[in-house]
């Protein structure tokens, strides 16, 4: 049992006995990841708060992330330190326990879909503008000090797993992916002017309140340009996953466009004195883009799980795929999903 078990582990941790003032309690959260709230008594001072149990399926992605997250936080960045961390089959694995940061997302209650849009304007006059900051600022932290808790924790600097789903989608059928994936190698960028990369940068990852801004989930987190968060950033705004009737899908199109375009030109703005390079934002987009779209045809093939009818990367798959084909000049394919057994 969970509220047993966690219990034992902090004993152990913190050298004394404590309850629960408020037990395990799932919240909502990423499609990788459990996350529980909770709260103890009998705990040092600095337990003494509302708490977050993060349990992640894979310890080696677990560590990077543990480690850039409180690399980061050392660095005065706005998010939740990490109070404690360990590896324990009883709670599911690797495992971090923090603070739990309040707020809330910069979305506030705005669903995704039609209705939604009668509330974007008010969301479009201040999010462009807060991910630009965000982004900003964790692109000036000392590169050096988190390089060295990535690679502390097994992490290789630059690498990342988005090309690997594209290969695996063009090696199962090739569908377009297989040109996709020569059209990175034929125009890949350069990565020297590296910077702290968040790579899931999104309004549900960021909680807001009086005190400020709060960065969460640091799964995706690498040493990459700059254009590596940007071209994520301005391709989730730009397809965002929003359904829509037909005759409306222009006007959303347009309103998601105006985002990101806001958002890097407000990112820009907001860092005086660095060249954005038009060329390496475009192929980190589009990377983004192939890897969801790769995700999308490996769910519908039955080969995976994590892509639902009802995923994001569902709702945005016509809009990504026609933003690759500007981008790349690519057209991908994707296969009808399967019917649900029986």
């Amino acid at each position: 049992m969970l509220d047993d078990d966690l219990l034992r582990i902090l004993a152990e941790h913190l050298g004394t006995s404590v309850a629960f003032a408020s037990p395990p309690v799932p919240l909502s959260g990423g499609f990788w990841a459990e996350i529980w709230s909770f709260q103890i008594t009998g705990g040092p001072p600095a337990w003494d708060r509302p708490l977050v149990l993060r349990v992640m399926p894979d310890a080696f992605v677990a560590r990077r992330e543990i480690a850039v997250q409180r690399a980061v936080a050392d660095l005065g960045f706005p998010t939740p330190r990490v109070l404690f961390d360990g590896d324990d089959v009883a709670v599911g694995g690797a495992f971090m326990v923090m603070a739990k940061a309040s707020g809330t997302t910069p979305l506030g209650g705005l669903d995704l879909g039609i209705s939604g849009l009668t509330q974007l304007p008010r969301t479009l006059r201040r999010l462009p503008g807060l991910l630009a900051s965000v982004a900003a600022q964790l692109h000036g932290l000392e590169v050096e000090i988190v390089e060295e808790a990535f690679a502390g924790a097994g992490g290789v600097p630059g690498a990342d797993p988005r090309r690997q789903e594209i290969r695996a989608a063009a090696q199962t059928a090739a569908d377009g992916f297989d040109a996709l994936d020569r059209w990175f190698d034929d125009h890949a960028p350069a990565m020297e002017r590296r910077v702290v990369s968040h790579g899931d940068l999104h309004p549900f990852n960021l909680l807001v309140d009086d005190g400020g801004v709060t960065v969460l989930d640091w799964t995706n987190a690498n040493l990459l340009p700059a254009e590596f968060d940007l071209g994520f950033t301005a391709g989730l705004l730009r397809c965002a996953p929003m359904a829509a009737p037909r005759p409306l899908r222009p006007v959303v199109r347009r309103v998601t466009a105006w985002l990101a375009d806001s958002f890097v030109r407000r990112y820009e703005a907001a860092r005086p004195g660095w060249s954005l390079d038009p060329a390496a934002l475009a192929w980190f987009e589009a990377l983004q883009h192939g890897r969801c779209l790769a995700e999308v045809a490996s769910a519908r093939r039955g080969l995976s799980t994590i892509v639902g009818a009802a995923h994001p990367f569902e709702t945005s798959a016509d809009a990504m795929l026609a933003r690759v084909l500007r981008l790349t000049g690519i057209r991908l394919t994707l296969p009808p999903r399967l019917a649900p057994a029986g």
